[in-house]
């Protein structure tokens, strides 16, 4: 499951890859957002803000991570600006 999420905190653009999980098996959920994941979250931010026509904007990429299991949440990590 992919889910991107675009917020703004103030006067800031934050684009947010949430990454769920269900189980450590593949390791903690932030670390498949590789640098080659992180160009594409940075091609669609760029590409967002042109759209949309926004210029002289500041951004930020966050990342949240969500494990759960069997229904239950067992811990959520947001990494504020993490690339």
């Amino acid at each position: 499951m992919k889910w991107i999420f675009i917020a703004k905190v103030r006067e800031i653009i934050v684009f947010i890859e949430v990454k769920p999980r269900n189980s450590l098996k593949f390791g903690e959920p932030e670390l498949s957002v590789t640098k080659t994941k992180q160009s594409q979250i940075k091609k669609i931010a760029f590409a967002f803000l042109y759209e949309m026509e926004l210029v002289d904007v500041q951004a930020r990429f966050d990342v949240i991570t969500i494990l759960y299991s069997n229904r239950k949440l067992k811990k959520i990590k947001h990494f504020i600006n993490a690339f």
